[in-house]
């Protein structure tokens, strides 16, 4: 059984002390008895509290000091380990992470040709919709910048970052969708809140014709939010309330995490294989809502036939995830074998 070794190194210093203070006494005509007393005394002095303090104090220093001596050899160990999980990862998600990849660029370059395609509209045009399209277009912005990161978490191993990444882009797909569906005073109060305290609670919602009956001092929560939208549906809560488990400090975070099948075997402190399917999906899913309601803001052809390309393409990336997903990892081969984690 591993001892607590400051105290046991403190132990032997002590009995070391003690034993060549004693003989030195008795040589110098003390009695046991006197040599004992004087000693303790000694000892009581030598390994006070203070110390005992700088004696930890003195053991920290030298093991900082040789974190730094092993510095390049701890690293060059750890980042080839982590550039073994990296291949072994790319090789067995990469048919999903290549889908996830081409879905960002593709909708990147739609979206190119959907912005150049509004500057060219007329001024009344963009009068009527200019609050609506500046909101969406922000939402839309961040919601690619997170999808990238999510894809990024994904080939790192790391599925509950992944998914704790997902809560937010699917915020942004509600809140897209609030926008979308209704007036351009509901999108210009989004952009005021910037400056007020409604910025921290939703009361830019309030603004909504279907909040028009709330008490001036009653607040928008996000489920309010998120009960107006007809696409996301409530079909998307149960997902919605895992990814905040996962976000948050709750047992059914820590106990049951999305990268490891068997928290009681192994407690995964790296990355893994594992858990990987259901972040990218989702991921994936919000990331075309958020475009839905961008590119539903005008009608034109061009958009619409954009989004129907977006949906053809999901529905192959999700049975590529969902294949690879069944195929790995078989609740036979995860009873058993563990997914590679790096701890």
């Amino acid at each position: 059984m591993r001892k607590d070794y400051i105290h046991e190194q403190l132990l032997k210093k002590m009995a070391e002390f003690s034993l060549e203070r004693g003989n030195q006494l008795l040589k110098d005509g003390l009695t046991n008895a006197e040599a004992n007393a004087t000693v303790q005394a000694e000892v009581n002095d030598k390994f006070s509290e203070s110390a005992i303090v700088q004696f930890i104090e003195d053991t920290a220093d030298g093991w900082v000091a040789k974190a730094f001596s092993d510095m390049d050899d701890k690293l060059t160990s750890s980042n080839a380990s982590m550039q073994s999980f990296l291949q072994h990862n790319s090789m067995l998600w990469r048919d999903g992470f290549d889908k996830s990849e081409m879905l960002y660029l593709m909708i990147l370059e739609m979206s190119d040709h959907y912005q150049a395609y509004y500057l060219d509209l007329s001024d009344k045009t963009h009068n009527a919709l200019k609050n609506r399209y500046y909101v969406l277009r922000k939402l839309h912005g961040r919601a690619c910048q997170q999808f990238y990161e999510i894809l990024w978490l994904l080939r790192g191993g790391f599925a509950d970052g992944a998914y704790a990444r997902w809560r937010s882009l699917f915020e942004l797909s509600v809140i897209a969708e609030f926008i979308s569906q209704n007036d351009e005073q509901v999108a210009k109060a989004f952009v005021d809140s910037v400056k007020t305290n409604e910025v921290k609670d939703y009361g830019w919602a309030k603004n909504a014709q279907c909040f028009a009956s709330l008490k001036p001092k009653a607040s928008v929560t996000f489920e309010m939010i998120r009960s107006q939208c007809t696409t996301i549906t409530e079909d998307w809560k149960k997902a919605y309330k895992e990814s905040c488990q996962v976000v948050h400090a709750s047992p059914l975070g820590t106990l049951g995490r999305m990268g490891s099948p068997n928290e009681n075997r192994v407690i995964s402190t790296g990355s893994s294989d594992y858990g990987l399917a259901p972040p990218a999906v989702n991921s994936a899913i919000s990331l075309m809502h958020v475009t839905l309601f961008y590119f539903g803001l005008l009608s034109q052809m061009d958009s619409r036939a954009m989004i129907r390309t977006i949906q053809k393409w999901l529905d192959n990336l999700i049975d590529c995830y969902t294949s690879i997903n069944s195929r790995s990892f078989s609740l036979e081969e995860i009873s058993d074998n563990l997914p590679q984690t790096y701890e």
